[in-house]
């Protein structure tokens, strides 16, 4: 399933290769509706191989079409015999819709190139169609990637796909395939895998060096333990008992046990000996035998703790997986005619990009002629957060409007294509484009006014900073004066019936209202503890020390409570 996926994904890229340089006008159409009909191909392996591992697919309700135009399947070259048995029904289909076609204009048989395709030790060869009248004779790089996904169902998972290399016919050098005026017939192509490989060898014998090692060393102290309990069969649940107590990770062992356990094994292996140091002898075996089982324990820990959070990462990349083949499947049930759903889909999220981006440039000219009052004629200076929110915003928004560029240069050159065969509609759209580029054009220019404002706000405050650490008062910093009143200026009864005068504007006071609750919502969500803010970077970069999860955790609590019950049972007390 993963290599059928692998090839509709390798297909649908050449796809849009070959239409890319189609509409450059180097690649021919005979080439792109050969690549359109494999795709076709490749779409029902993947859909067969979905429902064979009993995964609920939605069939689209009417067969894949063929290309319609006569230009496009009229000089078709016949399909290898290799690419004949994977292709299926759908091959079929293309033959005949190849044989009705011979009525009208005869089929023109395009000249073949031998191949010899190699991965690792398997070797096969395959014939090749090429255009001599086209440059590099119809050859691409994602051509020949493509045979060997077709001949091996080669894939190269989440890393990139390996370079193609060509063997010399006279020195029997292999080196990296460049220019494609190399590939001869009868030339042997390979895929540089063995480095891969070898890395991955090396790397797996490290790990199982390393686990040997670990179990050798295990067993041989368990086989020591093993021959001093049957030497001295006596006092046996007295020291099975320290034995058990120096193996438990979650109480610690004092030295002195550690002695005690030693005084007893020497008195019980060599009763006649009357050395004090045999002991001590014990005493450290026990120690740095007990310390070696307390690392290997939290290396095997650690080891399952790595393990879990990568089948956790697995999963997660097995069900991004499978959306975007879920994508793939919407896109290609659209047909080959989708030009118009591909123009509407790209107006709506155009046009919630855009709105997006007006929304965030309006509040933030909002903030920042806010923040200018404050600190120009207020003297107030703002929080080091508030000004690390508005940065951050700032920064945001400068990265939606690249992004807003990008899909409009994108998505201008397949609009016009579509605009050829739909002249009813181009002036509309055309309008809305353009409206929306100089929409586009009015954004940048306030967004880089308001970024100039800001420069100057935060040019002030480190001003005052620097004036402030220089010993002056920050009390006869500049305050706010209010202008002087006119001489025709009343008070109170002045301020009424300015009041009584002025007109109602609704739509501006819900405007203003509106406004200052997205200020009073971002405010808000802005108030963040410096610390839980440092703690979850921190969490998130799994910089933590790992210590075997929440599992070896438990294990120690558990192994605790028994010996704590066990030592209570006893009659000795907890330790």
């Amino acid at each position: 399933m993963e290599s059928s996926v692998t090839r509709l994904l390798v297909a649908t890229k050449l796809l849009l290769e070959s239409l890319t340089q189609w509409s450059q006008g180097r690649e021919t159409e005979t080439n792109v509706s050969r690549i359109y009909v494999r795709l076709g191909n490749d779409f029902n392996a993947a859909l067969s191989a979905f429902i064979s591992a009993n995964v609920d697919m939605a069939e689209p309700k009417e067969p894949l079409a063929l290309p319609t135009d006569e230009t496009a399947l009229a000089p078709a070259a016949p399909v290898a015999p290799t690419e004949t048995q994977a292709t299926g029904p759908s091959t079929t289909l293309a033959e005949g819709t190849a044989v009705t076609k011979t009525t009208k204009s005869p089929v023109s048989v395009s000249p073949t190139l031998d191949l010899f395709l190699q991965v690792g030790r398997q070797t096969k060869k395959v014939s090749v169609p090429i255009e001599p009248t086209q440059a590099d004779r119809g050859l691409s790089l994602g051509t020949l990637r493509m045979l060997f996904v077709d001949q091996f169902s080669y894939s190269s998972g989440i890393s990139d796909f390996p370079d193609i290399y060509i063997k010399d016919a006279t020195t029997g050098v292999a080196y990296q395939l460049e220019d494609l005026d190399e590939v001869q017939p009868k030339s042997i192509l390979t895929l540089n895998i063995e480095r891969t490989y070898m890395m991955l060898t090396a790397a797996l014998d490290q790990v199982k060096e390393h686990v040997d090692l670990a179990i050798g060393a295990l067993s041989r102290e368990l086989r020591e333990i093993k021959t001093l309990v049957q030497s001295s069969p006596r006092d046996l649940p007295e020291r099975n008992r320290s034995v058990s107590g120096a193996l438990a990770p979650a109480t610690p062992i004092s030295d002195k046990a550690f002695q005690e356990a030693g005084d007893r094994m020497s008195s019980q292996a060599a009763p006649s000996r009357s050395d004090p140091l045999a002991a001590v002898d014990y005493a450290g075996e026990l120690k740095s035998h007990y310390e070696a089982l307390q690392q290997l324990r939290h290396d095997f820990a650690i080891l399952r703790q790595v393990h879990d959070e990568g089948e956790r990462d697995m999963h997660s990349t097995f069900a991004d997986i499978r959306v975007r083949v879920k994508e793939m499947n919407s896109v290609v049930a659209l047909g080959p005619s989708s030009g118009r759903n591909l123009i509407d889909s790209g107006k709506a999220k155009l046009d919630m990009q855009s709105q997006q981006v007006l929304t965030s440039v309006e509040d933030l000219q909002d903030v920042i002629e806010d923040l200018k009052l404050d600190v120009s004629h207020r003297g107030v200076k703002p929080k080091a957060a508030e000004l690390r929110r508005i940065t951050a915003d700032i920064a945001t928004t400068t990265k939606r409007l690249d992004e807003l560029e990008r899909f409009v240069q994108t998505v201008r050159p397949h609009w016009k294509k579509t605009w050829e065969s739909e002249l009813q509609l181009i002036v509309d759209e055309q309008e809305f484009l353009n409206y929306q580029e100089g929409l586009l054009v009015d954004l940048q220019q306030d967004h880089k006014a308001l970024q100039d404002v800001f420069s100057s706000i935060q040019q002030v405050v480190r001003l005052r900073d620097v004036g402030m650490a220089h010993g002056s008062d920050p009390g006869r910093g500049p305050r706010y004066v209010p202008p002087p009143l006119d001489k025709e200026h009343q008070g109170l009864p002045s301020v009424m019936a300015e009041v009584r005068t002025q007109s109602i504007d609704h739509e501006r006071r819900l405007r203003a209202l509106q406004a200052a609750e997205r200020s009073r919502e971002k405010a808000k969500a802005g108030r963040t503890d410096e610390f839980a803010n440092e703690l979850a970077g921190f969490v998130d970069g799994k910089a933590l020390r790992r210590t075997g999860g929440h599992l070896e955790a438990e294990r120690v609590r558990q192994k605790r409570d028994q010996t704590t019950l066990r030592a209570m049972l006893n009659g000795q007390g907890p330790s």
